[in-house]
């Protein structure tokens, strides 16, 4: 499966731009994050990046007028990556961090410590 790299939305008065040049080149792997490729407009020149891993396929060629929107680019998938053989990149952990899942500490418990006879630090302190 192809995922369209399109033209970025660069500020409200900028509708067109001009394709630069690439970054990369047909076929190369690239992965999420990647640069590809430079939008040059009267206002400023942008890079354009890779969203999903896989084989570059140029669309357009350096030096051609281009529209917000308009696709530019394919990444094509590459064998392994996004199937059901599962991915190269690392899972990214969303569970919620221990202080996350314990929750909130009631007031009561605030005041025991800040009145406390120690213990508590005791008990909680490594050394």
């Amino acid at each position: 499966m192809a995922s369209e790299v399109k033209m970025p939305f660069l500020g409200e008065s900028i509708r067109s731009g001009v394709l630069g040049r690439w970054l990369k080149s047909e076929g190369d792997p690239v992965e999420p994050g990647d640069a590809l490729g430079e939008i040059e407009t009267e206002k400023i020149t942008s890079e354009v990046y890779a969203e999903v891993p896989g084989s570059f396929t140029p669309l357009v060629e350096p030096g051609t007028q281009v529209e917000v929107g308009q696709v530019i680019a394919r990444i094509e998938e590459r064998p392994g990556v996004g199937t059901e053989g599962g991915s190269t990149a690392p899972a990214r952990d969303t569970r919620p961090s221990p202080s996350a899942a314990a929750g909130p500490v009631p007031a009561e418990a605030h005041d025991r410590a800040a009145e406390g006879d120690g213990k508590e630090e005791a008990a909680a302190s490594p050394g």
